[in-house]
């Protein structure tokens, strides 16, 4: 009775382990679904979650549906095809029993926020090269799988950070729109290093500090918080843009991007009732441009 149930508890292991979420190895083909349960695309496995989770797999661009390299969680990896298809199954080997055990080289271009870019590249007329765990090539020209070794761009870096010294209306300014988004040369979100570079910079003619209507006055005033009746304002156009430097994972070859963002903003500057310059933001952010760049 007790071996009967051993081997009846061996079964239900079998049948309700799910092949996707197996560990599969880095370059191997898979079948993922990166934003939903309906979205099931191809894609290539570039890392592993040391805590078997889950992985990153870079998946093509189709159907409208941005490309690129998601984080997915194993539950939702399967061979290509679905597991149950044999013809698939050295995909996850690195055979060459079929076409979906063929990694095909991936084209540089503009990437999504969330990811490396990808294309179309499962389909384009591309040069194939083997899976890493391919022992001889499948041609003469043999090539190293491209997510292993990536193509690097050496002069892709961020603008310089534009000279943000002096004591005078400009440096000030300027320093005080700096401090918005970067602090100690870091991005105040991600932490990684960034730059501001100014491309135009204006100052106005000053003005009075505009202080709330009576009628009104849980608004505030429209050159917002912190001034006082007698304030001078300063208007302040600038435009400028805002790059931060991302750092990759060398060991996968994935080099890292750069996010840049162009802004072109307007700002009423004055001293608080601290003594200190404060530079609010005098209308929405106009976002003029916003790409990532691989490196």
């Amino acid at each position: 009775m007790k071996k009967h149930i051993l081997m009846l508890t061996a079964v239900i292991a079998i049948l309700f382990t799910s092949p996707s979420a197996s560990a599969q190895a880095v370059g191997s083909v898979v079948e993922c679904a990166p934003t939903s349960r309906s979205d099931w695309r191809r894609g290539v496995v570039v890392e592993n979650d040391p805590n078997k989770h889950y992985m990153r797999v870079r998946v093509e661009a189709e159907n409208g549906k941005t490309g690129g390299v998601f984080m997915v969680a194993r539950a939702e990896v399967r061979s290509p095809g679905g597991a149950q298809n044999p013809q698939n199954q050295g995909a996850l080997t690195g055979t060459a029993g079929t076409t979906t055990g063929t990694v095909l080289a991936t084209p540089s271009e503009p990437i999504h926020p969330r990811a490396q870019p990808s294309g179309n590249w499962f389909n384009a007329p591309q040069a194939a090269v083997q899976a890493p765990q391919q022992a001889e090539p499948q041609q003469p020209q043999h090539q190293q799988n491209p997510i292993a070794k990536q193509q690097t761009n050496p002069n892709c870096a961020c603008a310089p950070m534009s000279d943000l010294s002096g004591d005078g209306m400009d440096g000030i300014f300027k320093r005080e729109i700096r401090d918005v988004y970067i602090i100690s040369g870091q991005d105040i979100a991600s932490k990684n290093p960034a730059t501001i570079n100014f491309k135009s910079f204006q100052i106005g003619a000053s003005r009075p500090y505009r202080m709330p209507e009576a009628w009104a006055y849980n608004t505030g005033s429209p050159d917002g918080p912190g001034g006082r009746e007698g304030t001078t304002v300063y208007p302040v156009h600038a435009r400028f843009t805002v790059c931060v430097d991302y750092p990759g994972y060398p060991k996968n070859g994935y080099m890292g991007r750069l996010a840049v963002k162009e802004l072109d903003n307007t700002y009423w500057c004055f001293k608080n009732a601290f003594g200190k310059w404060q530079c609010n933001l005098g209308s929405p952010s106009k976002l003029l441009e916003s790409k990532y760049i691989d490196k």
